[in-house]
């Protein structure tokens, strides 16, 4: 990520459209902000008990429905790239 930042600003002239400044608070939080909070996260999630479930399972296996149309794959990315995008 931080190659293509420096690669985007020094190449295609971002440096007329965002400030230098700018560049680097974003690089900032990134580095001091963001990165930190992810492994911090996940030493306390390994570190976190096991979820034990309030009740038990029923051990009847039941069939299990057919998929509606949207709620197949390829409609699915779809609509989920057309509806915004589209």
């Amino acid at each position: 990520v931080l190659f293509g930042i420096v690669a985007g600003y020094t190449s295609s002239r971002l440096y007329k459209t965002v400030p230098f400044g700018t560049l680097c608070a974003l690089l900032f939080l990134w580095l001091f902000i963001s990165i930190p909070l992810t492994f911090i996260g996940s030493y306390f999630g390994f570190r976190a008990k096991r979820i034990q479930t309030p009740v038990r399972t029923n051990q009847i296996p039941r069939q299990v429905p057919e998929q509606t149309l949207y709620t197949k794959p390829l409609p699915g990315m779809l609509m989920g790239g057309i509806l915004p995008f589209g």
